[in-house]
């Protein structure tokens, strides 16, 4: 039976707020935590076999490289929202999904965000290298040098990046023990 949960994560920035470091980080965690919460509820609701996400990183978690690509994916997508001149929303949104995809009846993980995209990459075009590194300024972003999700794709398999038609990104990896699947996204 194909499988579809989906769960949007919304943080409303007041005009007036100073966004610092700081801030983007407690809104990155918490966007983590709600993702965490709801994977978990749809690995129980469902009866998935795969290990529930732990609450933070876990090195010797089965899940630990899910988790790490969850992570990075949700940071990478507050540091663009936040790198706007001229964000179109003054909500970031985050959506994350878990579904089947029809075929293979392989399971999938995919998160959107409202963000400016992949830099260098046209919308709706799906890509499977890499982005190209971002350097981020340590003072004000919380992500690190760009590697994340290249450190992501030598750990997981088949993971898809895309820039959407509607604007943002989408990063989506397959879940659970398939490997060589081609996911479109």
């Amino acid at each position: 039976m194909p499988l579809h949960e989906k769960s949007l994560f919304r943080s409303a920035i007041p005009a007036d707020m100073a966004v610092s470091r700081d801030r983007k980080l407690d809104i990155a965690n918490a966007a983590l935590a709600h993702a965490v919460s709801f994977i978990n509820y749809a690995i129980e609701k469902n009866k998935l076999s795969l290990p529930k996400f732990p609450p933070s990183y876990d090195p010797s978690h089965p899940s630990r490289w899910l988790y790490f690509f969850l992570r990075e994916t949700i940071r990478n997508s507050v540091d663009a929202f936040f790198a706007q001149d001229n964000p179109p929303s003054p909500t970031i949104e985050i959506n994350i999904t878990i579904s089947t995809q029809v075929k293979t009846g392989q399971l999938y993980l995919k998160i959107k965000d409202n963000g400016p995209g992949f830099a260098g990459v046209g919308r709706g075009m799906s890509f499977t290298k890499e982005p190209a590194k971002a350097y981020k300024e340590k003072m004000t972003c919380i992500g690190g040098n760009g590697f994340g999700l290249g450190i992501c794709q030598s750990k997981l398999s088949d993971l898809i990046f895309k820039n959407r038609k509607a604007g943002g990104a989408a990063v989506k990896t397959a879940l659970g023990q398939e490997i060589g699947l081609v996911l479109g996204i």
